[in-house]
């Protein structure tokens, strides 16, 4: 999340923009959300705090969010990881797609279904879904495709690769996750 920060020096003000970086769970994942908090709290001004949301269809969905302090620390992911606002995958994906950064992703962002593992992709594009299956079958081999998800995409790793999966992934996750892939 991009801020705005307004700080006030005497009677002269400056304009900062940073950034804050922010995760939001289900109460169902408190463990992982306060497993997060832990690794950020450096950066953090309060602890977790609960969200009650309630859905279109009337229920009432509980969760944790996680903020940091906007920062110019957390700017230089942002450039890399937005453009004009909008979430991208940068040429360098590759890079930044480690063992713990794909444990991580899958924690906040995965599911493990009868089909496998399956990442939520939908806020990018068909291309840059494609990039991140190229970089998974590359760098790690597993075998993954892209999946159909309504008009968006998402990133099936296949039922196979699962075991190559946890191997690489599962000693950088927490605990309560390790039911993402099947453990």
């Amino acid at each position: 999340m991009k801020k705005l920060c307004v700080i006030s020096s005497g009677d002269s003000f400056r304009i900062s923009r940073n950034t804050r970086f922010a995760l939001k769970q289900g109460l169902i994942n408190f463990e992982y959300s306060w497993y997060v908090f832990n690794l950020f709290s450096h950066y953090c001004q309060s602890t977790p705090s609960l969200r009650v949301t309630k859905l279109k269809t009337g229920n009432i969905h509980f969760g944790i969010t996680i903020s940091t302090r906007t920062l110019p620390c957390f700017n230089y992911y942002y450039n890399i990881f937005y453009s004009n606002g909008v979430k991208i995958i940068p040429d360098n994906i590759s890079d930044f797609l480690t063992p713990k950064a794909l444990a991580h992703w899958i924690m906040c962002d995965g599911n493990f279904n009868q089909t496998g593992v399956v990442l939520n992709t939908q806020c990018f594009s068909f291309y840059e879904v494609e990039i991140l299956v190229k970089v998974l079958t590359d760098k790690y081999g597993f075998k993954v495709s892209s999946n159909r998800d309504h008009n968006n995409y998402v990133i099936l790793f296949w039922k196979r690769s699962i075991p190559l999966l946890q191997s690489i992934v599962s000693p950088y996750m927490h605990p309560s996750m390790l039911y993402k892939i099947n453990l």
